[in-house]
């Protein structure tokens, strides 16, 4: 059987191909960052072949499931590689990292996440797969790099948190850092993964250059801290904890409405929209209040300004009430919602955003797609997550060209595990 060289082209004929169609990814990603990037791909039309074993299954073994704790039920992992194909190959053996390379020779991306050094150790590094395969783009993506005097400290996204210095700036006045109520580390770094692969091929495609890319997560995060980081620079002060409030809009606040757990965000930075407030509230005399006159004394009087402006909130039926009469006025608000109101919005819906997929184990769930709208190119046919091992046959007979008895062997000695 012939090896196939490059990744398939699934567009049909007189149909524009997607951005990455023919391109073709090895994928080791763990939890969230790299599969979260290698999804991404995915969707942009690249062959991402996901490399497992049941040897060890962590990405799989993350809740909520559907049903049982089951591998191919976990709601984390169904999220995280959609549109991906499964290959089981056991890296702890010799043959099995043998076929990774093969592989490699047929690709264009490899991106990993493992602790800094584990690929030297199975060989699978990236000056070893230069010399298979002379452009190969590698992304190895780690909590602090692999280079410096903390390139081997692990952490998941709390410790990323910490490490980054977003903790410190996150929390109430006079209370202690706090931890983000999501994973932002991961889907952070997936981003600026997905960036920088894309800057790799078009460097390769304009060199002939492959490209070995590093990522820490912190710094990744560390570059949502602008501010906070010329504050300290320029001034030589730490950010002070301020809760929801801001250093130079007010007010700046959540406020709850009648509804049972119903909030809205209301924030404003121009004298305009603070007299526009004014007239929602309908207290047209707090513009010239001295205590509310300007920014500077409103941030100097914000328990009385929250206060005044809670009162007003309370008094409507629901965020959505709110929302519509404060954005009538052009005061930027809008409703605190909750992940039911994410997934169930009729707005995110209508723009495709909002999609439903469709397991065969675990079933159909709602889940969302990407936030890019190109001109002229299709969304993304999403596809569920693969089985574990379903996409066997294809790698090994298809792409890498084995016959069904050298699969049946490899099987049997549990390479192909």
């Amino acid at each position: 059987m012939s090896r196939r060289t490059a990744a398939p082209s699934r567009g049909s004929a007189g149909t524009t191909p997607k951005p990455l169609e023919g391109i073709r990814v090895v994928d080791f990603g763990g939890f969230v960052a790299v599969p979260l990037s290698g999804q991404w791909l995915a969707f942009l039309g690249a062959e991402v072949l996901l490399i497992e074993s049941r040897v060890s299954l962590p990405s799989r073994g993350f809740a909520p499931f559907a049903g049982e704790p089951y591998y191919n039920a976990s709601g984390a992992f169904n999220n995280l590689n959609r549109n991906k194909r499964s290959c089981t190959i056991n890296l702890r053996t010799e043959e099995g990292r043998g076929l990774v390379k093969s592989l490699v020779a047929v690709a264009d991306v490899v991106q990993e996440n493992f602790s800094p050094g584990t690929m030297e150790k199975l060989g699978l590094d990236y000056h070893t797969l230069r010399r298979i395969k002379p452009d190969i783009i590698m992304l190895s993506l780690s909590a602090c790099g692999s280079t410096g005097p903390w390139r081997h400290h692990s952490a998941l996204h709390s410790g990323v948190m910490g490490l980054s210095g977003v903790t410190a700036v996150t929390g109430y006045e006079g209370g202690h850092p706090r931890m983000l109520g999501a994973m932002l580390p991961d889907p952070i770094s997936a981003m600026y993964s997905l960036f920088a692969i894309l800057q790799a091929l078009y460097h390769r495609q304009r060199t002939g250059q492959g490209q070995h890319i590093e990522l820490a997560m912190t710094e990744a995060l560390q570059t949502l801290l602008p501010d906070a980081i010329a504050q300290y620079t320029m001034l030589g002060r730490e950010p002070e904890r301020m809760g929801n409030r801001h250093p130079w809009k007010c007010p700046h606040n959540i406020y709850r409405t009648q509804g049972q757990d119903s909030w809205i965000a209301i924030a404003v930075s121009t004298d305009e929209e603070w007299q526009a407030l004014c007239r929602v509230l309908d207290r047209p005399e707090l513009a010239h209040d001295p205590r509310f006159a300007n920014m500077e004394t409103r941030r100097a009087n914000v328990e009385a300004l929250d206060a005044v402006i809670t009162q007003w909130t309370r008094g409507r039926e629901s965020q959505e009430e709110a929302t519509r009469l404060l954005q009538a006025a052009g005061v930027p608000a809008g409703p605190a919602n909750t992940v039911k109101d994410v997934v169930t919005d009729e707005h995110l819906t209508a723009r495709g955003f909002v999609v439903e997929d469709d397991h065969p184990q675990a079933g159909r769930r709602t889940m969302v797609g990407v936030p890019w709208r190109f001109k002229g190119l299709p969304q993304p046919a999403y596809r569920h997550a693969p089985l574990l091992g379903q996409d066997n046959d294809y790698v090994l007979l298809d792409i890498l060209g084995l016959s069904r008895q050298e699969v049946q062997r490899l099987t049997e000695a549990q390479v192909l595990y």
